[in-house]
């Protein structure tokens, strides 16, 4: 068994048309079948779905070499509001997993609530790293579990504003 390097990638359009990227690095064991990868690949969009107010357009898993719109909630979704969910590396570098259009439902008075059923499930799911789809920064360096989380706006030059900040209860 070996590991491939990947990428998962979510377009997600908000309700003013304007779409961004969530993007997750991983690796991949490259002895599971392309069916395999595609049923990864949607329970991973089944996670960001849930947790965005915005509508998964499109998916995409791409090989690294050195589909349809989700349902989702849609109306009143920004992408520029974005939840990005901070991991620690194996290196001890933090990288963030930037969710566009963060779902309403689950913040609180201007936080992330983490204990939200959808925000909990892709926390577990991204920092649990077990599986076919290992998650990495894009280095190709292991994630580690939450170090924190914060709401944030993304405007055209991709500069990120952050405008709150949890830290998961130990």
């Amino acid at each position: 068994m070996a590991t491939q390097h990947m990428r998962f990638t979510f377009n997600i359009q908000d309700s003013e048309g304007v779409r961004a990227p969530a993007t997750l690095y991983g690796t991949y064991d490259d002895t599971q079948t392309v069916a395999t990868l595609l049923t990864d690949l949607g329970a991973y969009k089944a996670l960001i779905a849930a947790a965005t107010d915005g509508q998964v357009i499109s998916t995409e898993a791409s090989l690294i070499a050195s589909g349809a719109a989700a349902p989702g909630t849609f109306a009143d979704s920004d992408v520029s509001q974005v939840a990005v969910y901070d991991f620690r590396n194996t290196a001890g570098r933090l990288h963030g997993v930037v969710i566009p259009a963060a779902e309403d439902a689950s913040i609180v008075a201007g936080h992330i609530n983490l204990a939200d059923t959808d925000i909990a499930a892709l926390v577990v799911n991204l920092g649990e790293n077990t599986g076919n789809f290992l998650l990495t920064d894009p280095n190709w360096l292991r994630m580690g579990t939450l170090v924190d989380a914060f709401l944030s706006t993304r405007k055209h030059r991709r500069a990120l504003k952050r405008a709150s900040f949890e830290v998961p209860a130990v």
